[in-house]
């Protein structure tokens, strides 16, 4: 499981208000992780990262949208998705369904594999358009 406080640049969208976002999202989830794996409540650092993520959702949405994304929509279905996935792997991990081992690696691959896979898609269209 790799360390999400360590931003690499191929991280980066080209955006500095996302970038940001993502990088505070992945801060939240390495807290998240760092709080169950040392079986402190990670409830509220859990809330936030879900809540912190639904707002940068709906900001890199509302960007996109000024941009004419064209693919918009399934971005936001995308988006729709793994906040629900986010919530689900919390709640596992809260009932004791899944370990802190594997609360932190879904943790990873859900926010490193959103920025590289999904994001990174849209990031040479807003460079275009700024």
């Amino acid at each position: 499981m790799q360390n999400l406080t360590h931003w690499e640049r191929s991280y980066s969208v080209g955006n500095w208000m996302l970038d940001n976002q993502h990088r505070n999202i992945m801060i939240l989830c390495q807290q998240t992780i760092d709080r169950i794996a040392v079986d402190q409540p990670f409830r509220s650092a859990g809330s936030e990262l879900l809540i912190f993520t639904g707002e940068h959702f709906s900001a890199e949405e509302r960007l996109l949208a000024m941009t004419g994304y064209a693919t918009l929509e399934h971005h936001r279905e995308e988006h729709r998705r793994c906040l629900a996935a986010l919530e689900q792997m919390l709640d596992d991990a809260a009932s004791g369904r899944i370990s802190p081992e594997m609360l932190g690696d879904a943790l990873s691959r859900w926010c490193v594999g959103h920025i590289l896979d999904s994001d990174r898609q849209f990031s040479p269209f807003i460079q275009r358009r700024h």
